[in-house]
């Protein structure tokens, strides 16, 4: 390992992030007065990096810095992360509980099973009918 704490001749961790952090502040509030969108399209192209990447490890050295502003955006909790907290939902007075997702599912396939017999049923009935039909013509054919 090296002296300066790198492996390999790489920066050691965490440097290329300062080093990004430090370089912007300073363009920021160089005799330019650049704009913070400037300023990451000067470092990425200086450091042949994206601007995305040079943004993302601005704002990422940014956070960690104490004299800034910036700070991480509140995010919206995970569904489950607040199950254990919460206590769980009364139901209204007078109303009936949900049926478990199994027994609607069961429901749907009865309800499925039994309109698809309707069908076949009524297809039968037609049948019947068309036969009736079929007889009555031959009958009249013949006269």
């Amino acid at each position: 390992m090296a002296a300066s704490g790198s492996v390999d001749g790489r920066a050691p961790r965490g440097a290329v992030g300062e080093e990004t952090y430090e370089r912007v502040k300073a363009l920021l509030s160089g005799p330019e007065r650049m704009t913070t969108r400037q300023a990451f399209e000067r470092v990425a192209q200086e450091s042949g990096r994206s601007v995305s990447t040079i943004q993302t490890t601005y704002y990422r050295a940014a956070r960690r810095d104490p004299d800034t502003t910036v700070r991480r955006r509140p995010r919206p909790q995970a569904a489950g992360a607040t199950a254990a907290a919460t206590p769980p939902r009364r139901r209204a007075r007078g109303s009936a509980p949900r049926p478990r997702v199994a027994q609607d599912g069961a429901r749907l396939v009865d309800d499925f099973v039994a309109a698809q017999q309707a069908l076949l049923d009524y297809v039968r009935e037609l049948e019947a009918d068309r036969r009736s039909l079929d007889a009555i013509r031959g009958a009249l054919a013949a006269t």
